[in-house]
């Protein structure tokens, strides 16, 4: 799917009629250089990408939305992705303290 370079590529072919003058729109430079880094999330080919290096691993996304889809940790006990700093215990990953204590980490609190 290349959104940005779909769009480009119409406007390349489209005659726009300004009153009684015509004009033909070249093709976006960067559809011929290389192409567009792709969401490894959703697959959306997309010029404003961006790359996130987390452990010696690179990934590359079109959105914070997808980055998160990709990489955020998912909680133990409901299964959400962790976005925030979360609670670690045992070397188990949970949402909050009272998924912690669901699962049996009982001195787990939100607040002190």
């Amino acid at each position: 799917m290349r959104v940005a370079g779909d769009i480009c590529a119409a406007a390349a072919s489209t005659v726009l009629v300004r009153g009684m003058q015509q004009e033909r729109r070249e093709p976006h430079p960067t559809n011929q250089e290389e192409p567009m880094p792709q969401c490894e999330t959703c697959g959306n080919d997309y010029e404003r990408a961006f790359t996130i290096t987390q452990g010696g691993t690179s990934h590359v996304f079109d959105s914070f939305e997808c980055a998160i889809q990709g990489m955020a940790p998912r909680c133990a006990h409901c299964g959400t992705r962790i976005v925030g700093h979360g609670v670690e215990a045992n070397g188990t990953m949970y949402c909050c303290a009272h998924c912690a204590r669901q699962e049996g980490t009982h001195e787990a609190r939100d607040h002190v």
